[in-house]
């Protein structure tokens, strides 16, 4: 529920409505809805903008057709994988689980999540990148985030910039 709060108050904050990409252009219903963003590590800040050396974390909710967030037992049973691809082929795998982790806090959300860890050495720039659920029906639904298709920068890697001056 948190992000589902999360997205209902960046929908009214942008004026748009966020649908999974490709929902117009099916001739039948997605069999299901993602809602996914990217998070600072450790924190869970939605983050656009990282560094080499910084851990990225996606997280997403998969639901139904009807919109009723999916339970562990039926993505068991639908054998639903998801899967975050950026541009250059890497693959994050997702898993579902308790967020965050115990015993970190006693309030907790089930959601998926994945982390990719950024070498120190890794170019910096735009990192286009998408999210893939498919289940074991053959049914395959892919989320671009709002404006990528459109060149907007929804991922970046920026270059650290210089440690501030010490005063002694």
């Amino acid at each position: 529920m948190m992000m589902r709060t999360f997205w209902a108050a960046l929908t009214l904050a942008l004026g748009c409505v966020l649908v999974p990409l490709g929902a117009q252009a099916q001739t039948k219903p997605l069999p299901y809805h993602i809602f996914a963003d990217v998070v600072m590590a450790r924190v869970c800040i939605p983050k656009s903008t990282f560094n080499p050396g910084d851990t990225i974390v996606w997280r997403a909710e998969i639901d139904d057709a009807a919109g009723v967030k999916l339970t562990a037992a039926q993505i068991k049973t639908l054998g639903i994988t998801g899967v975050i691809t950026m541009k250059d082929g890497t693959k994050v795998p997702l898993a579902f689980g308790v967020h965050p982790p115990f015993p970190n806090a006693p309030a907790t959300d089930l959601y998926w999540a994945g982390a990719w860890y950024v070498k120190p050495d890794h170019p910096t720039g735009t990192i286009p990148w998408t999210m893939t659920v498919t289940d074991a029906a053959g049914n395959v639904v892919t989320f671009t985030p709002i404006g990528q298709s459109n060149g907007a920068s929804v991922l970046t890697l920026a270059e650290k910039g210089a440690a501030a001056p010490s005063k002694t």
